[in-house]
């Protein structure tokens, strides 16, 4: 059996004329509250001091895309110089409750893609332009989108179910967002009634089959060296490899 505790009785004993302990700092007590107050005001001046007169490379996450590289040097060419020197206040505001502030970003990336609109007229939920393009992963294409980000909303069926009902009810012109150079032949398929709504959780694993082959559509083009000629088994490989889409696309 377990031997029974101390009785209340008891450890009232210890505090016997000494009930005023509790307004006597211990001394190692009052040397952690003054290093505890220290670090904290420490870290405050530090911040703001940062802020005013730190180096903007200290907070430089990576390199940043092949695109960008040019003003790989220039960071106010995507973030607002406003925001990074804003009072202090302000922006411990925006981090706490808003999380990281993208509308300065958003507004710096149409600034050069301003004919870029979003993918799809339907979309119900409209996302930051760096949620998908992520930015300062090194030097790769920037347009090269994770499988996880596709699934943000591909994989939520309530949110697909509530863009094809709102494709449904748009013209179909809505959807022509980026309009080709009078001269140029583009091929396109008509738009499904649902649009491009399905359901799926992995691009490379659940992506379902692209229209061009599920509907085994034929390249209307009239020219001889056309697309299917491309892919013909008498034509040489380029540089040890059969051409495909990506060699040219």
């Amino acid at each position: 059996m377990p031997k029974p505790g101390r009785t209340q009785k008891q450890i009232a004993e210890r505090y016997k004329g000494n009930l005023g302990y509790y307004r006597r700092l211990h001394p190692w007590r009052r040397t952690r509250l003054i290093v505890s107050l220290f670090t904290i005001f420490g870290g405050l001046v530090a911040i703001g001091l940062f802020q005013k007169h730190g180096r903007e490379t200290f907070f430089n996450a990576g390199k940043i895309s092949t695109s960008h590289a040019k003003f790989a040097d220039d960071c106010a060419q995507c973030h607002d110089r406003d925001a990074v020197t804003g009072k202090f206040t302000e922006v411990l505001r925006d981090r706490f409750r808003n999380g990281v502030a993208v509308e300065a970003l958003d507004r710096k990336c149409e600034t050069c893609h301003e004919k870029h609109g979003f993918h799809e007229a339907n979309v119900v939920q409209n996302r930051s332009c760096s949620a998908c393009h992520q930015e300062h992963r090194g030097l790769s294409n920037l347009r090269l989108v994770a499988s996880s980000q596709c699934a943000t909303c591909h994989n939520n069926s309530a949110m697909m179910t509530a863009s094809a009902e709102k494709g449904m009810h748009l013209p179909r012109d809505a959807f022509h967002r980026h309009p080709h150079p009078p001269q140029q032949i583009v091929f396109e398929l008509p738009r499904p009634p649902q649009g491009f709504t399905a359901t799926f959780a992995s691009f490379w694993e659940a992506h379902p089959e692209f229209q061009l082959k599920r509907v085994s559509a034929r390249d209307p083009d009239v020219l001889r060296f056309n697309h299917q000629r491309h892919f013909a088994s008498d034509i040489p490989p380029v540089n040890g490899q059969k051409l495909d889409c990506n060699y040219c696309h």
